[in-house]
């Protein structure tokens, strides 16, 4: 993860017309900051029958929270400050078919806390009586430029 700039002196030496001649030439190597990929280690899973069950006779919904479910939430490589301006978005994918479980807000992940939340409906709609997997990613706005790297 290091990056900056170098001034470098080559020097050449030319034995033409029987003389030897040291040449010397100064260039600059320039090594771009790479995006480096966030982290975090996830909590454990859960499972949603029961907290489904539980809001099928509530008007308003039922509210779940896990703090610190996520938690060594980090922007880049450990120890690196290089990426501290980044800013960090989790991403969750419900699956089509479990949509209809979840409020309009969907599940959520703050990146700071990495405290997880969600709302079921009233009436929390059908799980089909199967499980399933919500793909959770940490995206930064570090961008993928010379190779970088931005979700995790």
């Amino acid at each position: 993860n290091t990056n900056g700039r170098s001034a470098t002196t080559v020097t050449a030496t030319s034995t033409e017309s029987g003389q030897t001649t040291p040449t010397g030439q100064v260039f600059t190597i320039v090594v771009l900051p790479k995006n480096t990929a966030p982290y975090f280690a996830k909590g454990a899973s859960f499972t949603g029958t029961n907290a489904v069950a539980e809001c099928r006779d509530r008007a308003a919904g039922c509210v779940h929270s896990f703090a610190n479910w996520a938690t060594g939430i980090r922007k880049g490589a450990a120890g690196s400050t290089q990426e501290d301006d980044q800013r960090l978005t989790f991403r969750a994918t419900v699956p089509e078919a479990q949509r209809g479980l979840f409020t309009d807000s969907g599940i959520r992940i703050d990146a700071t806390t990495g405290t997880l939340s969600f709302t079921l409906r009233n009436n929390g709609g059908n799980t089909g009586g199967s499980s399933f997997t919500v793909p959770i990613v940490l995206v930064d706005d570090g961008g993928t430029s010379y190779g970088g790297i931005d979700s995790f």
